[in-house]
């Protein structure tokens, strides 16, 4: 089961039951569990040692972790603790992962994948080829060869757009002169199928769907006229029916706020041999979630994987130029920490400096003016920090304060996203509140966050190989 983890503001569904009128309660909603996703990142020895130095904080120390604690103190705490032995302990934690290009399983995959090309396994070569390719050092020979044939195995399946656009790859990455006319021949016919076909029937990788529209609420962007938002200071902001609903009727449709796909940490474990299982993830696009026929891999890692060059530069953009780099940290601290990193990055830094800036004490009250639907909606969703141990939520500021240590806030500048230039400010300032915000993130995903899910195809079973 592949699953994609959806951070927003709003619970979007249909509705199978009879409206709740204004001033009835509501029944409570559950949610998914997600739990499962970050212990598979955080247990054994980070948690192990997260313990250990919960243990030997003070008294004073561990009431800033307390109920009711301000969140930027409990950062503080964390933060003021790091030194060299928390970086070597990353160290080790990561250093059984690779994340990085591995030509060795440029080999393995393509001979893999050849086997399957003799038995007409098409869509298993695909996939193995693909995987190949992920591991591939542009400009290599071995990257170009693995291109040359997985656009053999799109030939066959019919994907004549894809088969060109990996032959032209080929090209680029020093495809051998000795070998030039096989995929030149291929790509003729390429041409010639292409004229015989709907164009349309050819686009695999992006595919318009009609989507359901809802009644324009003029006060909730993406939501049915039919609702309307309350707040009371025992539920805080909620959702009430402001007129009889149908059955099967949609409620709201709006675009995540930030979308992470969780990835199978045990595919990045190094062996001492290569696996043929393939995960879902190695067929959907990271940046939009659509599904990939011919996935283009970062040229600097083996994780993030992309439907179209487009999608590539717009993640590097948006927040893969940073991510990259931080590959095996994020493998090892979980996909709420990877969401809540990615959230910022999306952001801005300068907007959620400024937003911080302006915080309050007080619930975001139902508006008189229109909802916002941007990070201000994102930043005052509950943490419910108060309802989290104390050692959790130091567990949650540690891995914040850690991730930090990691993170080259200067770097943020190459994204636009740099801190405000501000003279009063000290990069000890910009710290706190990148922590800060990473942390209220974190806790605030334990209960806002959606997981989408899709279940395996046979055909992409380990067993298939």
């Amino acid at each position: 089961m592949m699953a994609v983890l959806v951070f927003t503001d709003q619970v979007c569904g249909r509705t199978d039951h009879r409206p709740l009128r204004e001033g009835q309660k509501a029944p409570g909603i559950a949610a998914p569990n997600l739990t499962s996703h970050v212990t598979s990142a955080t247990k054994g020895a980070q948690k192990d040692y997260a313990r250990l130095k919960w243990s030997q904080l003070s008294t004073h120390e561990k009431a800033k972790f307390s109920p009711g604690s301000d969140l930027k103190d409990s950062f503080s705490t964390c933060w003021s603790h790091l030194q060299q032995e928390e970086e070597e302990v990353l160290e080790r934690l990561c250093s059984d992962l690779s994340v990085g290009k591995e030509p060795r399983a440029v080999l393995f995959y393509k001979e893999e994948g050849n086997k399957r090309f003799g038995r007409k396994q098409y869509t298993a070569a695909a996939v193995l080829y693909s995987k190949g390719i992920s591991h591939g050092i542009p400009g290599t020979e071995e990257l170009a060869l693995c291109f040359a044939n997985r656009s053999a195995v799109l030939f066959h399946l019919g994907h004549y757009s894809a088969c060109l656009e990996d032959i032209d790859r080929a090209q680029e990455n020093g495809y051998p002169q000795r070998l030039l006319s096989k995929i030149l021949q291929r790509q003729e016919s390429c041409l010639q199928k292409l004229k015989q076909c709907d164009t349309s029937n050819t686009k695999s990788h992006k595919t318009e769907r009609n989507q359901e529209k809802v009644t324009e609420n003029p006060l909730l962007p993406n939501a049915s006229r039919s609702l309307k938002l309350k707040f009371s200071t025992s539920k805080g902001r909620h959702l009430v029916a402001s007129e009889d609903i149908a059955q099967g009727e949609l409620l709201i449709c709006e675009e995540a706020y930030v979308t992470v796909i969780i990835p199978d940490r045990e595919t990045f474990t190094k062996k001492s041999t290569w696996d043929l299982s393939v995960s879902l993830c190695d067929l959907y696009c990271h940046h939009c979630l659509q599904r990939a026929a011919a996935p283009i891999p970062c040229p600097h890692c083996s994780i993030a994987k992309y439907c179209t060059s487009q999608c590539m530069d717009q993640a590097w953009s948006y927040y893969h130029c940073i991510e990259c780099s931080l590959g095996g940290l994020l493998l090892n601290f979980g996909v709420f920490c990877h969401t809540a990193l990615r959230t910022i990055l999306l952001t801005g830094f300068r907007q959620v400096s400024e937003v911080l800036s302006h915080e309050t004490s007080d619930p975001v009250q139902a508006p008189i003016h229109p909802y916002p639907g941007d990070y201000r909606s994102i930043f005052s969703l509950l943490s419910h920090s108060g309802h989290h141990k104390g050692e959790h939520l130091f567990l949650c500021a540690l891995t914040s304060a850690a991730l930090c240590k990691k993170l080259d806030i200067g770097r943020l500048s190459s994204m636009g996203t740099a801190p405000p230039t501000d003279e009063s400010m000290s990069l000890q300032d910009n710290v706190q509140i990148l922590g800060s915000a990473v942390l209220l993130h974190l806790l605030q995903l334990h209960c806002n966050a959606q997981a989408v899910t899709v279940l395996h195809d046979e055909k992409y079973e380990g067993k298939y190989y």
